[in-house]
């Protein structure tokens, strides 16, 4: 990974290549998005808002020619939207985190955007319900179709229609998702190549604090009482927000307590066999700015790994 951080920062060309390149990849591989966002987030990072633009700018030109040849014309919109969606953003969020020097405050601003994006679905979409109950029947109707999975129609519609509702919410934390991993990978390149371990101190310290705490709790409470779509639209984001929220939880008692790396491999096994697992650690990342888990533990071993990991 250091190799890859070191080609970006050689030219804005090459680092603009990097974001091209691993987005188009991604109509194939999702996840090579992230890396696509953390080449125009490096350079923002290091050289400022100017050269961060001009990545992506030079980006969208590059994806919009290699896309030329499955797209025709429309690769320039193809081209448009990754600019639109993912390089401005993860632009943006590294303009905040230049100026704010806070990881956690530049996260919460990403958290925050998400949240805009969906409370417009309902302010702006006429009926956001049936924008889901479309989009679901565009995505995945023809794969159960195509894997043989549709036995029961009744039971498919029942699934679309309690599904439907929270189309908007799924949608833009997976967004947040992207660029967040995009924040992070840049933020960890730009340790690796100029201060080494600084990611990992920095990491293990993320707390975001009371008050977006008690505006998360705030936002399930008055959702569940009130039975109010748009403010229960909102909690996958604040999930997605306080799961990032509970790595950095993890990772730091693992730091303090000195303990081996097998204990991450398990935590991270778990998190993927048992999702309803993310729901315990988020819980504890809420909960962590009243009881402080890593300072109950003790303070940071000295010395530790200068590589910027784990």
């Amino acid at each position: 990974m250091k190799a890859v951080a070191a080609f970006v920062m050689r030219s804005r060309y090459q680092a603009a290549l990097v974001g091209a390149i691993t987005a188009i990849l991604a109509l194939l591989i999702p996840p090579l998005l992230i890396i696509s966002i953390a080449a125009v987030i490096l350079p923002t990072l290091r050289l400022g808002h100017r050269e961060g633009v001009l990545v992506a700018v030079i980006a969208t030109g590059a994806a919009s020619l290699l896309l030329l040849p499955a797209f025709g014309f429309g690769s320039l919109l193809e081209a448009g939207q990754l600019l639109a969606f993912y390089w401005l953003p993860g632009w943006l969020l590294g303009v905040v985190l230049r100026w704010s020097v806070s990881l956690a405050f530049t996260m919460i601003s990403a958290a925050t955007l998400g949240i805009v994006v969906i409370l417009g679905f309902f302010l702006l979409l006429e009926d956001p319900v049936q924008w889901g109950l479309t989009l679901l029947r565009q995505m995945v109707v023809p794969l159960m179709q195509s894997t043989q999975l549709v036995e029961n129609q009744a039971a498919l519609e029942e699934f679309l229609a309690l599904v439907s509702p929270f189309m908007p919410g799924f949608v833009v934390s997976g967004f947040v998702t992207i660029l967040l991993g995009g924040l992070l990978l840049g933020r960890w390149w730009q340790a690796l190549l100029y201060r080494p371990g600084g990611f990992r101190s920095e990491f293990h310290e993320l707390r975001l604090g009371k008050l977006p705490a008690l505006l998360s709790v705030a936002v399930v409470v008055l959702g569940v009482i009130f039975n109010a779509l748009p403010l229960a639209n909102l909690v996958p984001t604040l999930l997605v927000l306080y799961t990032v929220q509970s790595f950095a939880l993890v990772h730091g008692l693992v730091g303090r307590a000195r303990l081996s790396q097998g204990w991450l491999i398990g935590f991270y096994v778990l998190m993927l066999f048992a999702p309803q697992f993310m729901l315990l650690v988020a819980l504890l990342a809420l909960m962590d700015p009243w009881v402080d888990f890593r300072h109950r533990v003790g303070r940071t071993p000295p010395g530790g790994r200068g590589d910027g990991s784990s």
